[in-house]
């Protein structure tokens, strides 16, 4: 008996399926550690509905897609059973980042194209780049001060407005710099000054200027940025993130050398000279005198630099003797000899 092949062709149209997103998914913004678990629940339509379904998810890089790596899927949670979606983390190390998300529903026996269905973006970002602030805010706008004195310069400490209640100090504090924006010194050390701890809510800068340099008025103003300085922080600069600035202030040093009074402690005092009987050459050493303002800012001779004397009779004019001379030694913050 004859026997015989015929080919039989079962077509189910399955190679027709196609596959239609019934929705899209927005670009993200994600505040790391404060946005919580976004979740998504795509839905799709196919033309052959009897067909067998999947569902697949990739990260899209330069237009080409790939799996997700472990870090990314301790990230995105993805379901193989209906392509749901949803994502959350506190990685701050993201922060900046951007990921194209592909996810797709697939008939498994389709010979239709294959092209991205939910396609979208997530981008991670520290919060604390975008917190709005309340710049620093000195107390007085003009301050005055003689040289070598200590200063301060009271100010309320900047804000940051958007992490309050639960998420104050989110960010990691407040950095504060005094900042030298005009005047006289070309360039100022502003190391002299340091920020002290609020007194009564008010923080402050003192220093002391001790630089003839700084004599006039020069224009200071308060950088303040968001979070502290650490080599070790991996959030925003090392730990520091947005600045803002406070309104200017006026600082005007005074030079009180002008008013100082030589010898205004009386204690240097001028007694009769007279050479001992039977000696040909005499000599006596008299200390200098000070002066009030290195008296008030110094040891009493170390801040006005040195003296100059004129000897004077008693009625006042210059006194010359051919046998009387005089020398001074001039000391570099001590007491002059006469």
């Amino acid at each position: 008996m004859d026997s015989y092949e015929v080919p039989i062709t079962i077509d189910n149209d399955c190679s027709k399926d196609l596959v239609t997103p019934l929705d899209s998914i927005p670009n993200q913004l994600y505040y790391i550690a404060r946005g919580g678990t976004r979740s998504f629940a795509p839905s799709w339509s196919h033309s052959e509905s009897d067909c067998p379904t999947h569902f697949e998810i990739a990260i899209v890089k330069d237009g080409v897609e790939r799996a997700l790596t472990p870090l990314e899927q301790s990230v995105i949670a993805f379901s193989t059973k209906d392509g749901a979606v949803s994502y959350a983390t506190d990685n701050f190390a993201l922060d900046g980042q951007t990921w194209t998300v592909s996810v797709k529903m697939k008939s498994t026996y389709s010979a239709q194209p294959d092209t991205p269905q939910y396609l979208f973006d997530i981008t991670f970002r520290d919060s604390c780049w975008d917190a709005l602030l309340a710049a620093a805010q000195f107390v007085s706008t003009n301050h005055t001060y003689d040289l070598w004195q200590l200063e301060t310069l009271d100010f309320a400490a900047m804000k940051d407005l958007t992490h309050t209640g639960t998420d104050l100090g989110f960010c990691g504090g407040y950095t504060h710099q005094l900042q030298y924006v005009a005047g006289p010194v070309q360039t100022a050390d502003m190391s002299i000054y340091s920020e002290t701890w609020p007194v009564e809510k008010l923080y402050s800068f003192q220093g002391t200027v001790t630089n003839f340099d700084w004599i006039g008025k020069s224009t200071l103003r308060i950088k303040s940025t968001l979070g502290r300085f650490s080599d070790s922080n991996i959030r925003g600069n090392r730990g520091l993130f947005k600045s803002v600035y406070s309104e200017p202030i006026t600082l005007t040093i005074n030079n009180p050398c002008i008013n100082s009074v030589v010898n205004a402690d009386l204690l240097l005092k001028w007694n009769n000279m007279s050479v001992p009987q039977g000696l040909e050459h005499f000599q006596q050493v008299i200390k200098g005198p000070t002066d009030s303002i290195s008296s008030l800012y110094g040891n009493g001779y170390d801040k006005c630099g040195p003296r100059v004397y004129t000897f004077l009779d008693s009625a006042g004019l210059p006194y010359s003797l051919d046998v009387f001379t005089t020398e001074v030694i001039h000391s570099n913050g001590d007491a002059d000899r006469i």
